[in-house]
């Protein structure tokens, strides 16, 4: 569908309103309800096609109440109405309106056929149909709240009618003739709102096209940063020291490691099963020589939270400790999470876990998995959470923030295989593999994200600044076209 049909489809709705206006004040037409419109003779309604059985092909196309103007075909006679066409369909439950002109079957309960008196043109009915705005997005019964509204009515006007349709079907197309249709003045204004609205929208569009390429370019940055090749410059004038954990990642894993077994020795950790070596058919891209290949498994005891049940119980929440659920850390866009909407008592505690403040936390659940964040309170937490305890000092954990970030798309794919609803567990967590550069690159690492990143940032305010920018002026341009 071209630009121009989609503007036309999308405010059809406010030219047929101008028009509608024009004929009542204008040309005196009168208001009725769209109920005193309908012609007294009803269709034979048939029995609907049960969507089992709607076919890919077939002979009698099947209109339900989708958006779509074909939902599947039938091959039964019995079915078909191909009597009063064209005519008009509304869906009771969508809203959806439709001009059909060819034999059909109903697809659908909820499929309501309008026929108008012989008063009115079944095209021009239909879009004064197409007009109404029923000022609802619930999916309810609608047909008896149309039924009530208003439209132009005037006796003896097909011809004009015809002339409105002419000019609405050939502006649609981008086919108009260089004549007037039925009013020089309504269609030079609806024409100049049409293009301005085109205008409006490509630039728009152009914002969201910017809007993906800098989603696309942070993205690049990320990788570019856990691969080693931002921080290239940095290793050229800080070359390895082997022994030296700033400069050499092996000594960096060795000093981590014995630090994760100090605290499992000391109980604050607890002894995990052993993580698979890495295979060389693992191992996604090559790495500087003074980094190493880790699973995060190793650097870090991977635990889930929990939820004090049920949840319902008010023994359990409202207290004062914090407790985190995964919208906490998917409604903001920062490195740091500061706030909480949660709290539960302290009974609740043997249902869920306790962590300090700066524990890096990863969503685990649902469609928003794989969302880092790094907490800056105490806080208790959800089983949609995952956090990563026991991280030495010896470890830049805006870095991991990073790393945890470049892999969201990853983490969801892989929670969602062979699953209907993802889910991260913390064996895919802790077997993710991470390249370890020495702690000394970490932070000039994060150093050169940060700097991007806010250059980026900038940039995506002021393209979200024109986009609105442009929104606004749509707006003020539709509420305008009635003045």
């Amino acid at each position: 569908m071209s630009d121009w049909n989609n503007i036309f489809n999308l405010n059809i709705r406010t030219y047929v309103q101008i028009i509608s206006a024009w004929l009542i004040s204008e040309i005196e037409w009168e208001e009725i309800e769209v109920e005193k419109t309908l012609a007294k003779k009803n269709f034979v309604i048939k029995e609907s096609a049960l969507q089992k059985d709607y076919k890919k092909s077939g002979l009698y196309p099947i209109v339900s109440q989708s958006k779509d103007l074909i939902s599947g075909y039938s091959n039964d006679k019995e079915l078909l109405i191909d009597q009063d066409i064209p005519t008009v369909i509304f869906g009771d439950h969508t809203q959806v309106i439709k001009y059909i002109d060819f034999p059909f079957v109903i697809g659908a309960d909820g499929v309501k056929i309008l026929k108008p008196l012989d008063e009115y043109i079944p095209k021009f009915f239909y879009y004064l149909i197409k007009s109404i705005d029923l000022n609802s997005s619930k999916y309810a019964r609608h047909y008896k709240v149309l039924r009530s509204q208003k439209i132009p009515y005037k006796n003896k006007s097909l011809d004009l009618q015809e002339e409105i349709v002419a000019f609405l079907d050939d502006l649609q197309v981008n086919a108009l003739e260089d004549k007037t249709y039925f009013n020089y003045g309504i269609e030079s204004k609806i024409l100049e709102l049409h293009r301005y609205i085109l205008n409006i929208n490509d630039v728009i569009h152009e914002n969201q096209k910017q809007e993906k390429y800098i989603s696309q370019l942070k993205q690049a940055i990320l990788q570019e940063a856990i691969a080693g090749q931002l921080t290239a410059e940095w290793r050229t004038q800080n070359p390895m020291q082997k022994g030296n954990p700033d400069t050499d990642a092996i000594a960096l894993l060795a000093k981590v490691k014995s630090e994760k077994q100090r605290l499992i020795a000391d109980g604050k950790l607890k002894k995990e099963k052993s993580l698979a070596e890495i295979a060389i058919d693992e191992i996604p891209f090559s790495i500087p020589d003074s980094w190493v290949w880790v699973r995060l498994g190793e650097i870090s005891s991977i635990v889930r939270g929990g939820s004090p049940r049920p949840a319902g119980d008010k023994k359990y929440y409202e207290g004062n400790i914090p407790f985190l659920k995964v919208a906490d850390l998917t409604k903001v866009n920062t490195i740091f999470l500061n706030d909480y909407t949660y709290t539960i008592k302290e009974a609740g505690l043997n249902n869920t876990r306790f962590v300090e403040a700066n524990t890096l936390m990863l969503t685990n659940s649902g469609a928003t998995l794989g969302v880092p964040r790094i907490c800056t309170f105490p806080t208790t937490f959800n089983d949609g959470i995952a956090a990563f305890l026991g991280l030495s000092d010896d470890f830049n954990k805006i870095f991991l923030y990073y790393f945890l970030k470049s892999k969201t798309k990853w983490f969801l794919a892989e929670a969602a295989r062979g699953q209907g609803q993802p889910n991260l567990n913390t064996d895919i967590i802790g077997n993710t593999l991470l390249a370890l550069p020495p702690l000394a690159e970490q932070k000039a690492i994060v150093e050169k994200v940060d700097r991007l990143m806010n250059i980026i940032n900038q940039l995506e305010q002021q393209i979200k600044h024109r986009k609105q920018l442009a929104e606004d002026l749509m707006q003020t341009v539709l509420r305008e076209a009635f003045e």
